[in-house]
């Protein structure tokens, strides 16, 4: 999943401004659609940037509301998997628990930390109580931690592997983008 992520997100980099540029979208509507088609943060960054700034706020702007709604539909699977639990521990918890059902086991948070921690960012951020040398010093380490994160994915592909052993996850993966790519236009299309 993460090679696939890091190869349609590294051709999405260079491919949607192209696209976007064929079509003739205006700045923002280019930005939309990369903000809501690509699936990693710094290559949505990365794609809108070669478009314009003005296509660089809109992607982000659009890519982060993707990761905000990610919370309520995170906390609402977390919630179903936990009353699931309850009702039907998994065998490995029956197990542990030598067979009884009654396990003090750990249970899985409905929400994941990096999401709490992403909307208390969000919020700190939001208030204006960060002065402008903060924001500054943020914003390098935020740059250099993406560059640092873009090449991290790619140490993480072997690409001769995947085509090797992944064949039928390649072709999930680019029918999978090509259809957040092509519905993600359409409702660009149709809604702005």
């Amino acid at each position: 999943a993460l090679a696939l992520v890091t190869i349609f997100g590294s051709l999405a980099i260079f491919v949607l401004p192209w696209l976007a540029g064929l079509l003739g979208l205006a700045d923002d509507r280019a930005g939309l659609w990369i903000g809501a088609s690509v699936q990693e943060v710094a290559q949505v960054v990365t794609a809108g940037g070669a478009v314009s700034a003005a296509a660089l706020a809109t992607a982000t702007v659009s890519k982060l509301a993707r990761v905000v709604l990610l919370a309520p539909l995170v906390a609402g699977a977390g919630v179903l998997r936990a009353r699931r639990e309850r009702v039907a521990p998994p065998a490995d918890v029956e197990v542990a628990a030598g067979g009884s059902g009654a396990s003090a086991a750990r249970r899985t948070p409905p929400v994941p930390l990096f999401v709490v921690g992403f909307l208390v960012a969000v919020l700190v951020r939001s208030t204006g109580v960060l002065p402008a040398s903060v924001i500054e010093v943020t914003t390098m380490v935020t740059t250099l931690l993406f560059t640092a994160a873009m090449f991290a994915m790619g140490l993480g592909v072997d690409a001769a592997h995947l085509v090797r052993t992944g064949r039928r996850a390649l072709v999930l993966g680019t029918a999978s983008a090509a259809v957040v790519t092509g519905t993600s236009l359409v409702a660009v299309l149709l809604l702005t």
